[in-house]
C-alpha cells in the first residue's frame, strides 16, 4: 500500500474535456476539474460561487426572441437596450426606464429572428447599426428618455450602392477616425470607409487621402464579410478566412496605400468579435470554437488559437452570444443556441484559460443573451433568461450579483415575525429560497406575489435574499499520484481524509458530507460568519477514480482555494 499527500493548489485549466480524462501526462490534467458548475476561477486559481442573478423586469413579450445589447457613454452612463421584435426598450443603475409609468421604449425595424445579426458600433451618443435586410440606422441618445432611431443620409459620389435589391451592409466599425460599413448580399467582399472624421460622407472626391475609400477583397473564391475589429490594424472576419486592412507602417490608412491581406483561414460565424486588450476572440464558422486572434512578433504575423481546445465539450451547444467582463476579473461570458451560460477566465500572460459551465435557477431556464457594462467599480454583467413559472414561459432581464446567492432574486429590508416579503409576482407559485441576516430559512412558496417566512420578532429589522435555488459543484479529475507499481489509475484507492481550503465560505458539502461550522457559542439570531481555512472529511471508502467532490447546495457563499489530503493505493 502507497500512501501519498497531493495538494491541488489552482484549478487554472477549468472544466477539462471528457477527452482528457487519460490524459495525466498532461500537466494542466493536475489543474483542471471534471465539472466546474456554477462556479468561476479566480487568475491566481482559486474557484468561487457565482453571484446569483437579480430580477429587474420581464421582457415585452416572452413569446418572442430578444437580446441585450450594451450602449456606454461612461463609466456613469452605461445602459443595457433590449432588443426584442421591432422595438428597443432601456435599462440603467440596475432597473428598467420606465416613462409614465410604463417601460420606455422606441420602435425599430428588427425582427426578432434578425436579432442575432446585428452588428453595431458606438462613437460617444451615437452608435450605428447594421443587418443586412435594412438600411443602416443610427441610434442617438439625448437623455434617459430621449432616444431617436433615425436611417441617416450618407453622402455618395452617385447612387448609393446599398438598397433593397443590392442589400445593406451586415457589419460596421469605427477606425482611425473614419467610419466603415462591409458586406452587401451583391458585394459581399466589399468594404467601404467614410471620409476622414466625416462619418456618414462616402464620396471618395478625386482619393485624396482624407477621402472616403472602397475596397473589394480578391481572393479564390467568395468569402462573405461578418464583421469588422479595430486592433492594431482593422481586422476583417469573412466565412472562409480573417483579413487586416493594414497600410505602410507609421502611414495612416489612405485610399492610396490600403493593403488587405489574408491572415489565418479558420472562417468566421456571424456574432460580433471580443475585443480583449491587443487580441480579439471570434467565434469560429462552425460556432464550437471561440479562436484569439493576436499579432505574433516573432512570426510577424496574425495568429488564432483555439481558446476552446482543452473544452471543447463545452460549447457543443453552439455559441450564440458573448461578452468580456474586465472588472473584478477578467472573464469572457457567453451562452450557447440552447441556452447554456459559459464563463472563460481569461487571462493568458499567467497562462490561465479557464472554462465553466453555469446552470441558472428555475425550470427549463435558459439564457438567450448576455452582455456587459461598465460601472464606477466593476462591469456587470446582464442576463435575458427563459423560465419556465406556473406552466408558462417568461423571459427575464436580470444581472448577476456577486452579493447574493439566489437566482431571479431580490434582496430588501422587513422587520418582525409577521413581516412579508413582496415584490415576488415574478416567481408566483415557485419554491423559494430565503436567506435573513445570511441564515438559511425554511423553502417558501410564492403566493400573491409574497413569502411569509417565521423571522422571530427580537430580530428586529432584518436584511432578506429570495429567490430560485442553483447547486455550485467543483469535482477534481481522478486523482493520479504515484502508486508503489508506478500510476495510480484503475487501481483500488481510497482518501483517508481530505481536506478543502475555504474562503469566506460557510455550508458547504465534500463527497456528499455535510460540514459543520456552527459551535455553540455562536448567535441564534443570525446567519454564521463567514469561514475561512481547512474542512476535513476522513475515511471516503475505497473506489478505483479518487474523486473529490466539493458542492455548495445553500444559498450561501463558496470559494476553493485548494485541496489536499492523504491517499491510500493499493497495487
Amino acid at each position: 500500500m502507497a500512501r501519498v499527500h497531493p495538494f491541488q493548489s489552482n484549478f487554472t485549466a477549468g472544466e477539462l474535456s471528457p477527452r482528457l480524462e487519460g490524459q495525466i501526462d498532461f500537466k494542466k490534467y493536475f489543474n483542471g476539474c471534471s465539472v466546474l458548475e456554477n462556479m468561476s476561477v479566480y487568475p491566481h486559481g482559486g474557484a468561487v460561487r457565482r453571484g446569483g442573478s437579480y430580477h429587474v423586469a420581464e421582457v415585452k413579450d416572452s413569446a418572442d426572441t430578444g437580446r441585450l445589447i450594451p450602449f456606454e457613454f461612461n463609466v456613469t452612463q452605461a445602459y443595457v437596450l433590449e432588443f426584442g421584435d421591432q422595438y428597443i426598450r432601456f435599462y440603467k443603475d440596475n432597473g428598467q426606464i420606465l416613462s409614465g409609468g410604463s417601460a420606455y421604449e422606441v420602435a425599430s425595424p428588427y425582427l426578432d429572428s434578425e436579432l442575432f445579426e446585428l452588428h453595431f458600433a458606438q462613437s460617444a451618443d451615437v452608435m450605428y447599426i447594421c443587418h443586412s435586410n435594412h438600411a443602416p440606422r443610427k441610434l442617438s441618445r439625448t437623455g434617459h428618455t430621449s432616444w431617436t432611431l433615425a436611417t441617416p443620409t450618407f453622402t455618395w459620389a452617385g447612387t448609393s450602392p446599398w438598397d433593397a435589391t443590392n442589400g445593406y451592409p451586415r457589419t460596421v466599425s469605427f477606425y482611425e477616425q473614419r467610419l466603415f460599413f462591409a458586406g452587401t448580399s451583391a458585394n459581399p467582399q466589399t468594404i467601404w470607409g467614410s471620409q476622414t472624421a466625416d462619418y456618414e460622407n462616402f464620396d471618395q472626391g478625386t482619393g485624396l487621402d482624407d477621402q472616403s475609400m472602397e475596397y473589394a477583397i480578391a481572393t479564390n473564391r467568395v468569402n462573405v464579410i461578418r464583421w469588422l475589429q479595430p486592433s492594431r490594424d482593422l481586422i476583417v472576419g469573412t466565412a472562409g478566412g480573417e483579413f487586416k486592412i493594414g497600410r505602410p507602417s507609421g502611414e495612416p490608412l489612405t485610399p492610396s496605400n490600403i493593403m488587405i491581406t489574408q491572415q489565418t483561414t479558420y472562417g468566421s460565424w456571424t456574432a460580433p468579435p471580443i475585443q480583449v486588450g491587443s487580441s480579439i476572440l471570434f467565434v469560429q464558422r462552425a460556432r464550437r470554437k471561440l479562436r484569439e486572434f493576436g499579432y505574433n512578433f516573432q512570426n510577424d504575423a496574425y495568429i488564432a488559437p483555439d481558446m476552446t481546445l482543452l473544452s471543447e465539450h463545452i460549447t457543443e451547444g453552439y455559441l450564440q452570444d458573448a461578452e468580456y467582463q474586465q472588472e473584478p476579473d477578467s472573464i469572457v461570458w457567453a451562452c450557447t443556441a440552447d441556452g447554456k451560460l459559459l464563463s472563460m477566465t481569461y487571462e493568458r500572460p499567467e497562462d490561465v484559460v479557464a472554462w465553466s459551465r453555469h446552470s441558472i435557477g428555475g425550470a427549463d431556464s435558459k439564457v438567450e443573451s448576455v452582455t456587459v457594462i461598465t460601472t464606477a467599480t466593476s462591469d456587470q454583467v446582464w442576463l435575458l433568461i427563459s423560465r419556465t413559472i406556473g406552466g408558462v414561459t417568461k423571459k427575464y432581464v436580470e444581472y448577476l450579483d456577486p452579493e447574493i446567492n439566489v437566482d431571479s432574486g431580490l434582496t430588501g429590508t422587513v422587520s418582525g415575525a409577521s413581516a412579508t416579503i413582496s415584490g415576488l409576482s415574478h416567481l408566483e407559485g415557485e419554491t423559494v429560497k430565503v436567506v435573513v441576516n445570511g441564515a438559511v430559512f425554511p423553502d417558501q412558496v410564492v403566493n400573491g406575489g409574497a413569502v411569509t417566512p417565521s423571522i422571530p420578532d427580537s430580530w428586529g429589522n432584518v436584511n432578506v435574499e429570495v429567490g430560485l435555488s442553483y447547486t455550485s459543484t467543483l469535482k477534481t479529475m481522478r486523482a493520479e499520484v504515484g502508486s508503489q507499481a508506478g500510476k495510480a489509475q484503475g487501481r483500488k484507492k481510497r482518501w483517508n481524509e481530505v481536506q478543502v481550503r475555504l474562503l469566506n465560505s460557510t455550508g458547504v458539502t465534500i463527497n456528499g458530507d455535510s460540514m459543520s461550522f456552527r459551535t455553540s457559542a455562536d448567535a441564534m439570531d443570525e446567519g454564521l460568519g463567514l469561514f475561512s481555512g481547512d474542512v476535513k472529511v476522513t475515511n471516503l471508502g475505497w473506489d478505483r477514480d479518487g474523486y473529490i467532490e466539493v458542492k455548495q447546495e445553500q444559498p450561501l457563499p463558496m470559494t476553493i482555494l485548494g485541496i489536499h489530503g492523504t491517499l491510500n493505493t493499493v497495487d
